[in-house]
């Protein structure tokens, strides 16, 4: 005799700790607010990514004269611009951290004295 999973013992208790997750007070629902932001956010990752893709994929095919040409920086910058950023955004990790290992271990060095 098996048991479809539905009935087992293991399937309730994880069941019913996602029903308590889900609607327990201590995890409240989002905000105006936050779902405000949240769309703002999503939208906006949205258009930046198909005017990017629009830029670096289709723009190299279209003449140079043609007026569409006029809503886009030259091509260059399309590999330029993403590959400073993330340049920028590397140091600034790394600087991060290294800083918090360097606090670390000098914090470590005074509770050894």
């Amino acid at each position: 005799m098996s048991q479809s999973p539905e009935n087992s013992p293991t399937w309730c208790v994880f069941s019913c700790l996602s029903i308590h997750t889900l609607f327990s007070s201590s995890h409240p629902m989002g905000t105006g607010t936050d779902k405000a932001v949240g769309a703002v956010a999503f939208f906006s990752s949205i258009i930046i990514f198909t005017y990017y893709t629009i830029w670096s994929l289709l723009m190299p095919f279209v003449d140079q004269g043609h007026p569409l040409r006029n809503y886009f920086l030259p091509w260059e910058y399309a590999i330029r611009i993403p590959l400073i950023l993330l340049i920028i955004g590397l140091t600034v990790i790394f600087s991060f951290l290294g800083l918090v290992m360097v606090k670390s271990k000098s914090k470590q060095d005074k509770k050894a004295k």
